[in-house]
């Protein structure tokens, strides 16, 4: 994989499942337009594996992020070349789903004389298998087919440029896999394109000039303790320092009161469980019980829990939350 330079900036987004992690994406993909003056950006999932399910055969697709900016699941696209590229999801902002497979074809139309002319094998059934099931050569195809659209990969021009790419990952493991992704791959293929290419990536994943991770939980007590696992795991593979996102984050519904009132507030509802307010008053307190864990050294932003709104409109209420944030990108 011969990557070249690109000015993309890189957003991985991840955390453990029904966090709101894919909401956050796309919030984070409008933040950022918004931030950078209307830049355009790109939003990409990536496809887990899913070889028993036919993922071998089946055209890529993007529903999570369909739903999350409100389109309809049939909008997905129906061959492999419709696949490959973005497609506009909201002005400004393109969205995709990464497969192995794009990749893969990707890389070997820019790496290898006739590559083009292997696209047909790849796509047969038992190579596709093969390559799914090979360790590290599914998540090699994924990142290929980003830096295909980014446009740092040798031979391929996307339609168009992005100031910003945000990468919504699958789970925790899938973020780790990736970080340990260039020492794996170096087993099978120690030398030659592939190997450098590689190095690249994990070089631009590792530096804070060149990439952002973002790690969104949940304002309570286990999440908190899963994140502050994640946290010394991504530490420990020399991830730059992740900005944390706490999602849903409860609203105060004594929010501007004076701290005397607010003490009030609180013995008032000690002494009655039930009165009306209550469980928003405990969730609050709970809330900044769990997140007082959260290193101090680290950027956290309270993402507003908006259950009235959904599609767009909740996106573009929580990017609101994030704007600030994204628009001091380091």
């Amino acid at each position: 994989m011969r990557v070249i330079a690109t000015p993309t900036r890189l957003h991985f987004v991840l955390g453990k499942g029904g966090v709101g992690r894919t909401t956050t994406a796309g919030a984070l993909a409008l933040a950022l337009r918004e931030a950078s003056g209307g830049a355009a950006v790109l939003v990409v999932e990536m496809d887990e594996l899913s070889t028993e399910a036919g993922g071998a055969d089946a055209p890529g697709n993007f529903p999570a992020l369909l739903r999350a900016f409100g389109h309809a699941e049939s909008e997905t696209p129906a061959t492999p070349e419709e696949a490959f590229w973005p497609r506009p999801v909201a002005p400004g902002i393109d969205a995709a789903r990464l497969t192995a497979a794009c990749g893969h074809e990707a890389f070997l139309k820019s790496a290898l004389p006739g590559g083009a002319m292997l696209t047909g094998a790849l796509r047969s059934r038992p190579i596709r298998r093969f390559l799914e099931s090979a360790p590290a050569f599914h998540e090699m195809g994924q990142m290929a087919h980003l830096a295909a659209l980014v446009g740092a990969l040798d031979g391929v021009s996307p339609p168009r440029r992005y100031a910003h790419a945000v990468v919504d990952l699958p789970a925790t493991g899938h973020a780790l896999a990736l970080a340990e992704l260039p020492d794996a791959a170096r087993k099978i293929i120690p030398v030659g394109p592939v190997a450098r290419g590689l190095a690249e990536v994990q070089a631009c994943m590792r530096d804070p000039r060149r990439s952002d991770v973002w790690v969104v939980t949940l304002p309570e007590t286990l999440p908190v303790s899963e994140t502050l696992e994640l946290l010394e795991a991504l530490r420990s593979h020399g991830q730059p320092a992740p900005r944390i996102v706490v999602n849903r984050w409860p609203a105060d519904p004594f929010d501007g009161a004076e701290p005397a009132a607010r003490a009030a507030a609180a013995a008032l509802v000690a002494r009655h469980p039930e009165v009306r307010g209550a469980r928003a008053f405990r969730a609050l307190i709970e809330a900044r019980e769990a997140t007082a864990r959260l290193p101090e050294t680290l950027t956290v932003v309270r993402s507003p829990h908006r259950p009235d709104l959904s599609g767009q409109a909740l996106l573009t209420a929580l990017a609101s939350a994030l704007r600030p944030t994204a628009g001091g990108v380091r």
